[in-house]
């Protein structure tokens, strides 16, 4: 008798309201992997960063006076630039999310407004990038991945907007 006392007792404090839901899980752990494959992502691609840049460089020399990249439109030297720019907002932005997903694992709301722009603001980065690093057709194709990546964070954004209700100040 005295056991079941105990364990009522030190389970009084929890209700319904203190037990984080499950979408609100998944949403965090689902932040975590895709964060954490971000972060390796935009490491290892900045680590490679010079072996790209002379790749590009090869590909300029031998595609630059070819009449497929008049038709696909390569700017191999906005290429060399932007993808620097894209894997530092893709690591930041991994790295917000990271830590916005932890704070909302806390059901802290602040981690809400952490959250937020790391989601967005490697898209917009992409679409930038892929507008200068494509000019001819695979300009529109290339922005997709841009704008598909935009979609999804938003569609983050909103789920994790819903949930704030669940996160205390």
């Amino acid at each position: 008798m005295m056991e079941s006392e105990i364990d009522q007792l030190s389970y009084s404090h929890v209700t319904s309201d203190d037990k984080m839901p499950n979408f609100l899980k998944v949403l965090c752990i689902l932040t975590f992997v895709g964060a954490g494959f971000g972060i390796l992502g935009a490491v290892s691609n900045l680590l490679l960063s010079d072996i790209t840049e002379a790749s590009l460089k090869l590909s300029s020399t031998i595609l630059d006076s070819s009449p497929v990249n008049d038709v696909l439109g390569f700017d191999f030297d906005q290429m060399i630039v932007w993808q620097k720019y894209i894997n530092i907002a893709g690591l930041l932005g991994a790295i917000l999310c990271l830590t916005g997903a932890l704070i909302m694992w806390k059901r802290k709301r602040i981690g809400f407004f952490i959250y937020v722009p790391g989601a967005i603001i490697p898209a917009i980065v992409t679409i930038m990038g892929m507008k200068y690093m494509f000019t001819g057709l695979l300009g529109g194709f290339a922005a997709l991945a841009g704008y598909g990546a935009l979609v999804f964070g938003i569609a983050f954004v909103v789920m994790y907007g819903l949930n704030l209700k669940h996160m205390n100040k």
